[in-house]
C-alpha cells in the first residue's frame, strides 16, 4: 500500500442525490454472485439451471426472490465537495458500478459543478435502467462531451 493515500469506505451506505435511506434490492437469483440495486427493475441474467428453476417456482415474478434491506444514503456531490475541499484530496478517482443510479448521480454532480472535482471516472453504464428511466440513448456520449473538454478535464473510462 502506498503511504499518504486515503481511501474512504462507507459500509452499508449507497451514494445517491440525497441523504434519505434507500431500500436496496438484493437479487436472489445470482448463483455466482450477489447483485443488488436501489431499483427494483434492475435485473441480472439467468446464469444456471438452478436460477431458471427458481424463477419458474415463482411464476416469473423476480420480485419474490429479492431481499429488501434499508441502507443509509450519502449525497455524491457533497462527498465530492468534502474530498476536494475538506480532505484536500490531490486526486479523486471514482470507480462507479452502481447498478443504474449513475444516471441520477451524474446529472446532479454536473448541475452542481462537483463533477469536475473528479480526475478519473471508471464507469459502468446500466442500459436496462436507462431504458426504464427513459434516459436518452446518447446520454453516455453527451456526458463524455460535457466533461472531457477544458475546464473540466475529467478522464472517463467506460467499463464493461
Amino acid at each position: 500500500m502506498n503511504a499518504g493515500r486515503k481511501v474512504f469506505v462507507f459500509p452499508e451506505t449507497v451514494v445517491h442525490t440525497d441523504y434519505h435511506p434507500k431500500v436496496m434490492y438484493i437479487d436472489g437469483l445470482a448463483s455466482n454472485s450477489i447483485s443488488s440495486s436501489i431499483y427494483t427493475s434492475k435485473r441480472i441474467g439467468l446464469e444456471t439451471k438452478r436460477d431458471k428453476q427458481k424463477l419458474l417456482e415463482v411464476k416469473g415474478n423476480r420480485d419474490l426472490l429479492k431481499t429488501k434491506v434499508t441502507v443509509k444514503s450519502i449525497n455524491f456531490s457533497d462527498l465530492l465537495s468534502y474530498l476536494k475541499q475538506e480532505a484536500s484530496a490531490k486526486r479523486i478517482v471514482v470507480k462507479m458500478d452502481i447498478e443504474g443510479a449513475e444516471y441520477d448521480i451524474i446529472r446532479q454532480a454536473l448541475a452542481s459543478g462537483t463533477f469536475c472535482f473528479i480526475d478519473t471516472l471508471f464507469i459502468e453504464w446500466h442500459h436496462d435502467i436507462r431504458v426504464a428511466m427513459k434516459i436518452p440513448e446518447n446520454f453516455e456520449a453527451v456526458i463524455k462531451s460535457l466533461v472531457e473538454p477544458a475546464p473540466c478535464n475529467v478522464t472517463v473510462v467506460l467499463a464493461d
